[in-house]
Parts: structure tokens; sequence; C-alpha cells
């Protein structure tokens, strides 16, 4: 019953000498803007990438998009995808604009979504410039986590919010077999 947050991509080994890394790693969306510029980079990248999946999964579109990502079927049904699996190049006029937004604009809270409080706080330490970031530790001591016994949690001795009942699937079969069977015909 305790849920993961997981970007499942590649990752860098920290250079134990300079706690840094350099290079890139992970998806593009999430990436932290000092991944971009090509600075070495510590693990608040991390922290970065924490904070756009929370303002996604709260606001239900990336914090420099201005309109919600389509959902799976209008995704499959209405995009054209491109048919040679290229990733995209850094020359791509929309990876260009992305980058730009990530690394030059300041992310808007909605507040009809973020009222003044802990939430927002929080993410307001997570998606900013890397000198104002939290580490792991600082974000672990934010107010936000104050009524979660952390120590619990992370032994698993705190009872889980929600438990799945295993006899009843808990996704829609069309999203769990969607990679493995392609997308369905239009």
């Amino acid at each position: 019953g305790y849920a993961h947050l997981t970007e499942l991509n590649v990752c860098k080994p920290i250079n134990l000498e300079t706690g840094t890394v350099t290079g890139f790693a992970g998806s593009a969306v999430y990436m932290a803007p000092e991944i971009f510029r090509q600075e070495p980079y510590d693990t608040r990248a991390d922290m970065w990438s924490l904070g756009v999946m929370l303002y996604e999964l709260l606001v239900g579109r990336l914090p420099w998009h201005k309109a919600p990502r389509a959902s799976t079927d209008e995704y499959i049904n209405k995009t054209q995808l491109p048919t040679d699996r290229v990733k995209r190049a850094p020359n791509d006029p929309e990876y260009t604009k992305m980058v730009k937004r990530i690394t030059r604009e300041k992310v808007h809270f909605p507040s009809t979504v973020f009222p003044p409080g802990n939430m927002k706080d929080f993410l307001e330490h997570l998606i900013c410039p890397v000198d104002s970031r939290y580490t792991v530790e600082d974000a672990l001591r934010h107010p936000w986590f104050a009524d979660i016994n952390l120590d619990e949690m992370l032994t698993r001795t705190l009872p889980a919010p929600f438990v799945p009942d295993s006899e009843v699937a808990n996704a829609d079969a069309h999203f769990v077999f969607e990679e493995v069977m392609g997308p369905k015909p239009k």
C-alpha cells in the first residue's frame, strides 16, 4: 500500500571526490536547469525532479505547460508518432523551447491548487534555483512532513494509508498492457 515514485530512466554515479555528476541522465522534462547548462550537479537535481513530478500530480500538467497533458487515449489517438523512433535532437525547435522554459521561466503556482501553506512552500523549495533548493535532509525536515513518523514509514511499520485488495485489479488493464500490446487501433 505504500506509494513509490520513481522515474525509470538512466542514472549516473556520483564522483565520490567532488560529490557531483556531469552529463545528461533522465527524462528531459524532469531535468534540473543545471543539467541543461552542463554544470556539475548533485542530488539536489533529483529534488528538482521530485518537485516537478509532485507538481504534475497535483496540477495535471508540467510546471511550464499552460494546458493539462493529454490523456493516454488522446495521446494515442491524436498524436502522430514519429515512425523512425528517433529521440528529440537538441536542434529540434520543440526541445529548444522546452529547455528555455525549464532554464529561464519561474514556476507559477495556481492559487486554486496551492493556497498559501506547507505544500506550496515545499514545492517552492524544490523547483527553484539550485543554491536555494532543498537537499533530501532539508526536505525531510519541512513542516509538510511534520505529521509523518519518518522512521516508521521508512521501516514500513507505519500502516499504509491504502492497502490494495489483492483479489481486484488496481489499474485499468488498458494502461497495464498498452506498452506490451501497442496502441489500440483507430
